[in-house]
């Protein structure tokens, strides 16, 4: 799954992202990625799920030779193997995703769109549930205000290679537009044949905010 991580470089600069899984740079042309520029910042949208968390920044159009030629202030990891991600600022990372990196989530705006084609879905990373396959297990995601005011979603589950899952939701639109503000308890779970095999967040609270555009 693609995320979008900012860095700050010099205005006006070229800037390119590559991928630490990677060992030399012969692979360069083909896996770096453009980072664009807005107001002296530089986004660049990087495939973690297939090479991996760490990703290196370069300034300048010359394409480095060794990993010599990396900025060391500005060496960025994208921590997917942690609960992520709500706004977090970490080594000059900048990310939008709605979780926290402790698991938490401050606010949901109601009626808008929580998407992974976004970079805006709800996700989780936690310890694999022993004796239990993905492929055999669903999760959900749901949260509760009262009787006449709750949601719950289904999510994908992703086997890593850590002995780790990821759990990730999406929460579309629809889901809250007709939800009233307030402090809604949530939780987290992964299911086999519908019963519950471990509950990865519980009873936590969060707020339930109204947009205005």
């Amino acid at each position: 799954m693609a995320k979008t991580i900012v860095t700050t470089h010099t205005a006006g600069s070229t800037v390119y992202a590559f991928p630490g899984s990677e060992t030399s740079f012969a692979n360069w042309a083909s896996l770096r990625v453009l980072a664009t520029e807005t107001v002296g910042e530089f986004s660049a949208s990087v495939d973690d799920d297939t090479y991996g968390p760490v990703w290196y920044f370069f300034e300048g159009s010359t394409a480095p030779t060794s990993f010599d030629d990396h900025i060391a202030s500005v060496n960025l990891q994208l921590e997917i193997d942690l609960l992520e991600l709500l706004s977090k600022t970490t080594a000059g990372i900048i990310t939008s995703a709605p979780v926290a990196v402790d698991g938490s989530i401050e606010e949901i705006i109601i009626g808008d769109d929580y998407l992974a084609a976004n970079d805006r879905a709800f996700e989780w990373t936690v310890d694999e549930v022993p004796g239990f396959v993905v492929g055999s297990c669903t999760c959900s995601f749901g949260g509760r205000l009262n009787e006449d005011n709750a949601w719950s979603v289904n999510g994908t589950i992703t086997d890593n290679l850590d002995d780790t899952w990821t759990l990730v939701f999406d929460l579309p639109a629809a889901a809250t537009a007709a939800l009233k503000e307030g402090g809604y308890l949530w939780s987290v779970q992964v299911e086999y044949q519908g019963k519950e095999v471990t509950r990865v967040k519980a009873d936590c609270k969060t707020s339930l905010v109204r947009k205005y555009t």
